[in-house]
């Protein structure tokens, strides 16, 4: 769940079948859980749970899919990457909001970040 989002879910429409979306959610919960377990006090965004050193490997993940269907469309690999990560940040949105294990807030900035809400 995210507190006081102000703004709307976007769905992502471009995968080519239901269950490859399902997969590209569940690798990004994981991908957060997993951030919240060695980051737990730092706010985290797309680009740090999938940039970085990570960036151009998302062969074979279930992430691989978004880049590929904007390729398949005539972007180019830059255009595509881009694409795919801008889907991804929608797909973090929609991960968080559904998760009702834990709590998140929003940083509002040029790039959304969020930080998981600890229960006391």
């Amino acid at each position: 769940m995210i507190e006081k989002l102000e703004t709307e879910i976007q769905d992502v429409r471009i995968f080519e079948s239901e269950h490859d979306k399902e997969l590209a959610c569940a690798f990004i919960q994981g991908a957060v859980y997993v951030w919240i377990g060695a980051n737990r006090d730092k706010p985290f965004a797309v680009r740090d749970l999938f940039g970085g050193a990570n960036t151009w490997v998302w062969q074979n993940t279930p992430l691989n899919p978004l880049w590929k269907a904007y390729q398949d469309r005539g972007k180019t690999p830059d255009e595509a990457f881009d694409l795919a990560a801008k889907a991804a940040g929608k797909l973090l949105k929609i991960v968080l909001a559904k998760d009702m294990n834990r709590r998140f807030q929003v940083h509002k900035g040029y790039v959304n970040s969020y930080s998981w809400v600890a229960e006391e």
